[in-house]
């Protein structure tokens, strides 16, 4: 159970693991965070460095909202509004559970399950969002996601990694966001006939992130580079930056960049 600051401290032990019996007998590692706890410095630690020699990836961030009493804390009312973990939790998560969905069913209009679904969609767009009760959740769906696999987003084309979430929005777009109180998700593409010119990207994208690093959680995307068969994906968290080209695109793809 990690708090803040915990991105050098997870790295020892992690290593220290791997020490004690060897990495093959490993199944997972499930790392949970207090309440309170920021996912962006454990989210890092697997981005910034090669962690235990690359044997540990991190394969996704589970989220577990309160369907009844996460209002107070989205919505940043009183003394809440001190309290802005809860949108760096869902922000940074690539599935969502909202638990005790039994408790708010009842519950009509702005405070509806439903709406609380909406919200958390304007806040991260990309994630999976799982009702439960109880806390019952099949475990297929939060372990092996692969949400930071490269490989895995280049074959998703940007789409996610796929526990059935709506795909159905409109991707003519040449900017899209989601606009509510808070944290916000946004979306940019660009059309098969305007390829990017990686060079002038990174030069972007670099300086994008280093002016908006605290208030940018997370950032994916796949690109249709000038001069290139293969498909470039980057993905980052916070400060950090990772890019690299993947498979080749194949026949009849719409070969068009999305961030």
């Amino acid at each position: 159970c990690t708090g803040d600051g915990a991105g050098p401290e997870l790295e020892r032990v992690l290593n220290h693991m791997l020490q004690l019996i060897d990495d093959d007998q490993y199944d997972y590692v499930l790392i949970e965070t207090s309440g309170l706890a920021d996912p962006a410095p454990i989210m890092q630690a697997f981005f910034s460095h090669q962690t235990s020699s690359g044997r540990f990836f991190l394969d996704g961030v589970v989220s577990i909202v309160d369907a009844q009493h996460v209002w107070r804390h989205i919505e940043g009312d009183g003394w809440f509004a001190r309290m802005p973990e809860i949108h760096a939790q869902i922000a940074h998560a690539t599935t969502v559970i909202i638990n005790k969905v039994d408790t708010a069913r009842g519950a009509a209009g702005e405070r509806s399950v439903e709406a609380l679904e909406e919200r958390i969609k304007i806040i991260n767009s990309e994630a999976d969002i799982v009702q439960t009760e109880h806390s019952a959740v099949d475990l297929d769906v939060i372990l092996d996601q692969r949400a930071f696999d490269a490989t895995a987003i280049a074959e998703g084309l940007g789409h996610g990694h796929g526990h059935g979430h709506d795909h159905s929005r409109d991707h003519d777009e040449t900017s899209r966001g989601r606009h509510g109180k808070g944290v916000v998700s946004v979306s940019v593409s660009a059309p098969a006939e305007q390829p990017v010119v990686l060079a002038k990207f990174q030069k972007w994208v670099a300086a994008l992130v280093e002016e908006q690093w605290r208030d940018l959680f997370r950032i994916k995307g796949i690109l249709n580079v000038q001069g290139s068969d293969r498909i470039y994906v980057f993905q980052g968290v916070c400060g950090e930056l990772k890019g690299q080209y993947q498979r080749a695109w194949r026949e009849g793809e719409m070969r068009c960049s999305e961030i």
